[in-house]
């Protein structure tokens, strides 16, 4: 890549980032300018995950044009912030803001949330595309854009429906809930009586047919418990998921949160899809620097290709792990996870990563 190009593609990703701090609020019919909001509650959820006022999180760094990630530490000042709702449309979230996940509404909240970051993460990326890719580039990922945006506006519409009737969703949360939005859109809530050290919003893209559509995974770490949430499109994932085990999406949830193993599976495999969370300080300390290596490399080149359903071949939280497996009754089971903290790592080769990367080019929304 010559200077030219070089400067180019820094200019472009410096007017992306700061594109980023302003906003007009994506309340519906809303024009009003946003403020700084948090994907998390500072005080009721990120402050749990934090050691110093610091949790850890992937930072892109844009190196010879290139996105490169690096582990480093946050404040919770800026911790999964974006410009997404006016002064007055933010008041709207005080109970989760207070740490209050008590009704289906709460839930709700949640995820409209989620939804709203991004979609102002990916209107942002719009506009990087628009100035960084050359015409064949930009031809496959604005395509992409618009099947993407085009299906969380339809959600994210739909949540905005169900704030302003949340009447209908102020109901007592059981342990578990399967919240139906719409004839197309489902959610599907757990609540453990455990702290997940993670704060996480990553979202899934699959394809089944010719209909593309998103699975959004949504982990809020409380004090002394968790809330794990998944946003899903029931009309297509119910299909999908038939085909891969036989059954509906519900029934493969309530029996893989039967398994405290399981759950840690699957936050596992949501944190591969994007590098969307923030993480405890100590649990970063506490991986060795080969697993710091795989972990990254695996975002880094193969992000948005994890099959829905396919779990990590290693272990992230060990300790987590470890507690777990004297618990579970599954032998096989208990062995497969006992398997994942002894795991063999092995590194890409620059063939694969280039094989990657181009992959990666072609379905990522931004760098």
């Amino acid at each position: 890549m010559d200077s030219n190009e070089r400067n180019r593609i820094y200019a472009a990703r410096k007017s992306y980032q700061n594109g980023k701090k302003k906003g007009i609020c994506c309340y519906s019919d809303c024009d009003h300018n946003a403020i700084k909001s948090h994907v998390f509650s500072k005080e009721a959820t990120l402050r749990n995950i934090s050691q110093n006022g610091n949790v850890i999180h992937f930072a892109p760094l844009c190196i010879d044009g290139k996105m490169e990630f690096k582990l480093e530490e946050c404040n919770v000042n800026s911790a999964s912030t974006f410009y997404g709702y006016c002064t007055e449309h933010e008041k709207i979230f005080s109970s989760i803001d207070f740490g209050n996940f008590n009704t289906v509404s709460d839930i709700i909240l949640q995820c409209f949330r989620s939804v709203g970051f991004w979609i102002s993460e990916e209107s942002h990326a719009y506009k990087y595309i628009n100035r960084s890719y050359s015409p064949e580039y930009k031809e496959n990922l604005t395509e992409n854009y618009v099947v993407d945006t085009g299906n969380l506006s339809d959600l994210y519409n739909i949540l905005n429906c169900c704030i302003l009737n949340s009447e209908k969703y102020d109901i007592p949360l059981e342990r578990r809930n399967q919240i139906t939005l719409s004839e197309n859109w489902s959610i599907l809530h757990i609540h453990l009586d455990y702290e997940l050290p993670i704060a996480l919003c990553t979202k899934n893209p699959y394809t089944l047919g010719n209909h593309a559509s998103n699975i959004m995974w949504i982990v809020v770490p409380l004090k002394s418990s968790t809330e794990l949430i998944i946003i899903y499109e029931s009309s297509i994932l119910d299909k999908y998921t038939k085909e891969i085990t036989g059954m509906l999406m519900e029934e493969v949830w309530k029996k893989l949160t039967d398994h405290n193993l399981c759950i840690l599976n699957m936050v596992e495999a949501a944190m591969m899809n994007n590098a969307m969370w923030w993480i405890k300080p100590d649990i970063f300390k506490s991986i060795s620097n080969e697993k710091k290596d795989v972990l990254t490399t695996d975002i880094r080149y193969k992000c948005f290709f994890e099959k829905v359903w396919e779990t990590v071949p290693y272990s992230i939280f060990d300790d987590l792990r470890k507690k777990f497996i004297p618990e579970e009754k599954d032998l096989t089971l208990k062995k497969e996870e006992t398997a994942k903290l002894n795991y063999k790592f092995t590194f890409l080769t620059e063939q694969e990563k280039q094989k990657w990367e181009m992959e990666v080019f072609k379905r990522i929304m931004h760098i």
